[in-house]
């Protein structure tokens, strides 16, 4: 708030909005790949130990990660996307 002040002791006063914005990505770090092996008598992995991905962001606060793992990995080369 700004105010303004005469000699005669008259006052004006006006508001100014300031807003910040955090235009910065997070960073996120995959972990390692993973190889595991089929489940007994079946031609996919299940249970499958992915690892934690590490975040770093300039503004305190929760960080959410997601991923598009599905719950049976077939047999051959899964690419999981960290977001």
């Amino acid at each position: 708030t700004w105010t303004a002040k005469d000699a005669s002791g008259n006052t004006q006063t006006c508001t100014q909005t300031v807003t910040v914005s955090d235009t910065q990505k997070p960073t996120i770090t995959c972990p390692s790949n993973v190889t595991a092996v089929a489940d007994v008598n079946s031609c996919a992995a299940t249970g499958v130990v992915l690892g934690t991905p590490t975040t770093t962001d300039n503004c305190t606060g929760t960080i959410t990660v997601t991923n598009n793992a599905p719950s049976s990995f077939p047999i051959g080369i899964t690419t999981v996307t960290w977001t």
